[in-house]
């Protein structure tokens, strides 16, 4: 699995995460990028989850489905 960690988060954090590819937001050249831009980037690169302390992500996304055209 490729897990992206944050900004907010240390890159020593990728330790405790062994068995998957572990990338940090900086090493990929995306801090300051916000949230709506990061989630794209990740999205793009093929990540499949990320890990971050930030507690207003849910809140500033839309989870709802997208409709079929």
């Amino acid at each position: 699995m490729r897990v992206l960690l944050d900004e907010n988060l240390s890159q020593r954090f990728r330790r405790l995460i062994p068995g998957h590819e572990i990338f940090t937001a900086g090493y990929m050249g995306w801090d300051g990028k916000k949230n709506g831009q990061l989630l794209a980037l990740m999205s793009a690169a093929d990540f499949q989850a990320l890990i971050t302390f930030d507690k207003a992500l849910p809140t500033q996304q839309n989870r709802r489905p997208q409709a079929s055209a």
